[in-house]
């Protein structure tokens, strides 16, 4: 046995550490991200031991990343800026941040680290009205909360009234709202509502069907 092989089994959590998992991990390296992962996660609400157990009995890396992007779905999001009300949902788990950007066709999963990261300050919540539904983007910088972005599936742009509503809401929260003038519509508009599409985004590249079936 090589020493990055043992280097690798020290740094695994010994409570996930097997044969199995040693030989799907690339070294020391990826034993240090898997740990660190791990521990994020657990404080984060996963349960400990369902997750070691997953680990266990991985086999390849292509196992071990659907071991961690389920266990990202089962996590919880820190403290979201707004309370809840009948047409404001703030999401609050990795879960629920995967069924949104499944409801809405877009690129919200790629959020979901950051999401959870306390210190990159990402939230996001849902805003209904009637049918009409929208996702809420806020970030945290210097000087507090402020909107990001407002989103209809696809990323669309909701219309006049519907922001305005919803950004009022926002500032009566405290929630820093930068006006701008909305962007002139391009024809590449197009483009980016496709390549946003579920059909991209899930299908391809991103296997959900893969560990939407692990136990």
């Amino acid at each position: 046995m090589d020493l990055d092989t043992l280097l690798a089994i020290k740094t695994l959590p010994a409570q996930a550490c097997s044969p199995k998992l040693v030989q799907a991990v690339m070294g020391k390296t990826d034993a240090e991200d898997v740990a660190t992962a791990f521990e994020v996660l657990v404080e984060r609400g996963v349960d400990a031991q369902w997750f070691a157990g997953c680990l266990r009995d991985v086999k390849t890396q292509r196992g071990l990343s659907s071991v961690f992007q389920k266990a990202a779905r089962r996590a919880n999001a820190p403290p979201h800026p707004i309370p809840a009300s009948d047409f404001y949902q703030p999401i609050q788990t990795g879960e629920e941040l995967f069924s949104v950007a499944r409801e809405f066709r877009n690129c919200l999963r790629n959020y979901t680290t950051s999401f959870l990261d306390e210190v990159q300050g990402n939230a996001f919540a849902v805003v209904s009205r009637g049918e009409h539904r929208t996702v809420v983007h806020l970030v945290r910088g210097t000087s507090g909360w402020k909107l990001e972005g407002l989103f209809k599936p696809r990323n669309r742009r909701p219309s006049r009234a519907s922001r305005e509503w919803i950004e009022a809401y926002l500032e009566q929260h405290g929630i820093i709202v930068e006006r701008r003038e909305p962007r002139r519509p391009s024809r590449w508009d197009s483009l980016h509502n496709l390549i946003c599409s579920d059909l991209l985004e899930f299908q391809l590249g991103f296997e959900v069907e893969a560990f939407d079936h692990m136990t």
